[in-house]
């Protein structure tokens, strides 16, 4: 699902601690696809509902930047069979600077956050689970601008 100018973020994060049926409720470091270096943590926030949907929201305090996912990433079952592992799920993100923090970088248009406040930098995200059992792995794509996704971080701190 593509996010629009006019339409609410969508989302796509995963996320649990535990096994069972677990819910995130904690903190992951993210690590760069390719060369694994630190990128620093993301941490669930809060359900939002924006449009009439609801998501499950990060916080990536070294990007600044909010992203959204469907709660079905971020509440699942910790099975390493679990049908979920190599499903991809779609979001957006937005990041929380101001126009003249970004200069350049940001978009011609605005994308309203789950608050309502317009956005000046956002994307779409593409969020795969990578593994479940012991471990909730996931690797996050991000486009910008409605520019198509590229991958940026992962979960574990592999180069490859």
């Amino acid at each position: 699902m593509k996010m629009t100018l006019k339409g609410a973020l969508c989302a796509t994060v995963a996320f649990v601690l535990g096994a069972g049926a677990a819910w995130a409720d904690g903190t992951y470091n993210l690590f760069s696809i390719g060369e694994a270096a630190p990128m620093g943590q993301i941490e669930i926030q809060d359900d939002v509902v924006i449009d009439g949907e609801t998501y499950a929201s990060w916080w990536v305090p070294t990007a600044k930047i909010t992203i959204y996912i469907p709660p079905e990433a971020a509440y699942v079952n910790m099975d390493a069979n679990n049908p979920l592992v190599g499903k991809s799920f779609e979001g957006g993100w937005v990041a929380n600077h101001t126009r003249e923090e970004l200069g350049s970088h940001a978009c011609s248009e605005t994308m309203k956050d789950h608050n309502g406040e317009d956005r000046a930098l956002w994307g779409d995200v593409k969020w795969t689970l990578t593994a479940l059992g012991d471990n909730y792995d996931f690797e996050i794509s991000l486009g910008k601008c409605g520019d198509p996704v590229e991958p940026w971080a992962q979960s574990v701190d592999a180069k490859g």
